[in-house]
């Protein structure tokens, strides 16, 4: 090859590589951050006007994409639709074609007002097209983009505070878990589910020693897996519960009731026993309160009652009404003649000269707070609440055991009349009563 020849080829050679530099300094970007030259790429996503509207819709009014848009080229459908007013239940329609004609598959949403959407869909057939129905109320405002995306983004997302709703789109992800065995070498298997699908839990055990001082006749071989092993490891194959001391020595065992225990038989015991036969001692609550100091006892003797009426004026102090008030039995002997006696509720009272009460227990002290009890008042008043006689030689009750206790109110004055029937009347009037103070 001549001179001049290779010269012009050269020269062919120098224009092709400006021409070439030229292309690329119309892609070339230059990085702001580095100062080098990069080349750029382009993908081209498009706004599909054919299945986009921002027309409001009347009440129940209908939007349907014009054409079906051929999204062959495409890797994305990204669907944004917000309205000021309810779109109708699965109102929000993504059609799929095969064809271009025929709708083969859809997907559809309930969009909600004032709360905008954003879906995206994988290219599931070659043709898709959009299809909005409104509800029942027009709206004013309405805005449904379709965008085509070359590349696939998954672009919708949920802040974390934000409550899931069925209306969100998803990606369905189904997985297979396995696990790794603590035996044949730590080998990986599948984990099963039961017939309903649930994952099911199996514990082991793997030692059947129990905590210092803790006993049971399980006999349960180390390695068992199953609780349904228990039973069967057992020394009388029975689930039975006992006692045991800290130096293994059997104290009581819980059995069926019998009417002879065994020797080690548990003893629930209910209250203090017999010094004898420690069969439980039971008494009851009046009893009860006598032991605990709170039972008291205000006493009249008069041996010239008569014809005479002595008035006695009760005032109760402000406890909890029923479960702290007194709990009053009123008690009368007559030596000669007889005598009539009556209570009156909501009393008024003056003068009178007060009575001490005894405390039933002599080793506790008066309490605080206790009725206190005046005879010879002045009283004409009150609601008569009951009446009874008491005859000569006799002690009268009124009757006997609770149908006799009246429990008095708080903060209440109450008034007692003895009445002398007889001249030659004697009279002891007692009162007998119990405030659970806690003493």
């Amino acid at each position: 090859m001549s001179q001049d020849r290779i010269e012009d080829v050269l020269k062919d050679i120098k224009a092709v590589q400006t021409d070439i530099r030229a292309q690329i300094d119309l892609v070339s970007h230059t990085n702001t951050h580095t100062g080098d030259e990069e080349l750029r790429t382009y993908s081209a996503s498009h706004r599909c006007l054919q299945n986009s509207s921002a027309v409001a819709l009347g009440s129940n009014a209908v939007f349907t994409g014009s054409a079906w848009q051929d999204c062959l080229d495409y890797s994305e459908i990204i669907i944004s639709v917000n309205s000021d007013k309810d779109s109708a239940t699965d109102g929000c329609v993504i059609q799929w074609s095969g064809d271009g004609i025929n709708i083969h598959e859809d997907d559809v949403f309930t969009i909600y007002a004032n709360k905008g959407k954003t879906f995206s869909f994988p290219c599931n057939r070659q043709y898709v097209r959009l299809k909005y129905t409104n509800g029942g109320t027009a709206q004013t405002a309405f805005r449904l983009d379709t965008y085509l995306k070359r590349f696939a983004s998954k672009g919708s997302s949920h802040r974390l505070k934000d409550d899931l709703v069925e209306e969100d789109d998803s990606i369905v992800t189904k997985s297979l878990i396995v696990g790794k065995t603590t035996a044949a070498g730590g080998a990986i298997v599948n984990v099963k589910v039961n017939p309903s699908g649930a994952l099911t839990v199996e514990a082991s055990v793997t030692s059947s020693v129990l905590p210092t001082g803790a006993s049971t006749s399980a006999l349960q071989t180390s390695g068992n897996s199953l609780l349904t092993d228990i039973k069967a490891n057992q020394t009388n194959a029975t689930q039975q519960t006992k006692l045991v001391s800290v130096n293994g020595t059997d104290i009581a065992t819980i059995e069926d009731r019998k009417q002879t225990p065994t020797g080690k038989a548990l003893n629930v015991q209910i209250g203090p026993g017999d010094v004898i036969s420690s069969i439980p001692v039971i008494i009851d609550f009046a009893h009860h309160q006598n032991h605990e100091g709170e039972t008291f006892v205000a006493e009249y003797i008069d041996e010239s009652l008569d014809t005479a009426t002595v008035k006695f004026g009760l005032t109760t102090s402000s406890q909890t009404p029923t479960t702290k008030t007194p709990h009053l039995m009123i008690d009368t002997d007559i030596y000669n003649g007889a005598a009539k006696i009556q209570i009156y509720e909501d009393a008024t009272f003056t003068g009178g000269t007060p009575i001490t009460p005894r405390n039933r227990n002599r080793n506790i002290a008066l309490p605080v707070g206790i009725m206190t009890v005046s005879s010879g008042v002045t009283s004409i008043n009150g609601t008569l609440l009951e009446s009874h006689y008491a005859g000569a030689g006799a002690r009268s009750v009124g009757g006997s055991g609770s149908r006799d206790e009246w429990v008095l109110k708080p903060s209440t004055i109450y008034r007692i009349d003895l009445i002398g029937l007889v001249a030659g009347t004697d009279a002891i009037l007692r009162l007998e009563w119990y405030e659970d103070l806690g003493v």
